[in-house]
């Protein structure tokens, strides 16, 4: 009854990362104070209302039945986004050939910055993202755009950035499961591309002390 406390419990569950609350109105509360509308809208956290004649379950088992149809459609995508990239891998698709599948996958423009090779790879066609890539201090790029670090230990080997704010919504999962596999197979590529010049110089010195 307290709009107050109706207020606490949407900023509780807000910062919980909950994403609605579902009240039945007319049960314990005839009419939501105005404060509650104010705080839902400044939060922009939904408040539902359903039927007296409704029970719970009525609403839940679509709810779960809707979350896990979600679940599985993403695992079936992140699936296939593992499988068409490291199938390019296996191929002898380079970081360019990557970088490219993943412009296609996300529909949003992608840049491999290599910080250990000192290249870039590029896909895309935003002018603004690519003079950005190619003008910023790559602290700035990453203050700006959501990316994935390429890691092998403790060496970083460079970023996989995508044309998306990190302040703007929240990344979509399936741009989040390309991010992950494609820093996965970058890093496949790179110990290959390693092991390619550490065979390279083996046979030079080999041929050197030949001489």
């Amino acid at each position: 009854d307290n709009p107050i406390d109706l207020c606490e419990v949407i900023k509780g569950l807000n910062s919980k990362k909950a994403t609605a609350l579902c009240l039945k109105v007319g049960r314990y509360i005839d009419v939501l104070p105005s404060k509650v509308y104010e705080i839902s809208d400044r939060l922009s956290f939904p408040i539902l209302s359903y039927p007296m004649n409704f029970a719970f379950i009525d609403i839940l088992n679509p709810a779960l039945s809707m979350i896990i149809k979600t679940q599985a459609m993403d695992l079936k995508h992140s699936y296939f986004i593992h499988r068409t990239l490291t199938n390019l891998v296996a191929e002898g698709g380079g970081a360019q050939k990557i970088v490219e599948a993943l412009n296609e996958i996300t529909g949003l423009d992608v840049c491999f910055i290599d910080v250990h090779f000192k290249k870039r790879y590029y896909s895309g066609t935003s002018e603004e993202f690519y003079f950005n890539i190619n003008s910023l201090p790559l602290e700035q790029i990453l203050l700006f755009y959501i990316y994935e670090k390429v890691q092998i230990v403790e060496t970083t080997y460079g970023y996989l950035v995508l044309d998306s704010l990190r302040e703007s919504s929240k990344t979509h999962v399936i741009t989040q499961n390309a991010l992950i596999h494609g820093s996965t197979v970058l890093k496949l590529e790179i110990q290959r591309k390693e092991s390619n010049l550490y065979r390279e110089s083996r046979r030079r010195d080999e041929f050197v002390f030949d001489l």
